[in-house]
């Protein structure tokens, strides 16, 4: 059977938009939510950076880190405390640092075996709790800290985002067709 050409092009066209929408699909699905850890990652190291930096120094950049570090816990969903060694908050994140003073407190007393200190690490504080990536130690004046961010908003988001581009997709597809 004869198909005319505008009709070839046609088929041709829609086959190559389903074609690259799929392998988009496809590579955000095996791939964004590691990109999405990874850039946690350096969010993470950079509080690190910003917390270590804040401890030691003079007043005026003790209080500049804490600043810089209080507005980059809450534009990237990162949870930060500090302790110093009689127990006692030096800082918290105001997006609820303070809730994890008591897994500081575990770690300081040697509480967590096996989760090396001072690396990035997937954990959970108990069986029941939500799993983050995140890292806790012994800073260089010798005050405990924790930051961790919630892998499951990591999850969530890459999870939408391919949600979006499906529903995209089957539009544009539709649409085209």
């Amino acid at each position: 059977m004869k198909h005319s050409i505008r009709k070839q092009i046609s088929l041709i066209f829609i086959g190559l938009l389903a074609g690259v929408l799929m392998l988009c699909w496809f590579i955000n699905s095996m791939f964004l939510e590691e990109y999405y850890k990874y850039s946690k990652e350096v969010k993470i190291n950079s509080a690190y950076e910003k917390i270590n930096r804040a401890a030691g120094g003079s007043e005026s950049l003790k209080l500049e880190a804490l600043q810089d570090l209080t507005i980059t816990c809450f534009q990237d969903n990162i949870l930060a405390v500090v302790i110093d060694l009689n127990s006692r908050i030096v800082y918290a994140s105001p997006n609820g640092g303070d809730e994890f003073v008591f897994s500081l407190v575990k770690y300081r007393i040697g509480g967590y075996r096996g989760i090396e200190p001072d690396t990035l690490e997937h954990f959970s504080f108990d069986k029941s709790s939500a799993e983050y990536l995140g890292r806790f130690g012994t800073l260089e004046n010798g005050n405990a800290y924790l930051i961790c961010t919630p892998l499951e908003s990591i999850r969530d988001s890459a999870m939408i985002s391919n949600r979006f581009l499906g529903y995209v997709g089957s539009a544009m597809a539709l649409l085209g067709g």
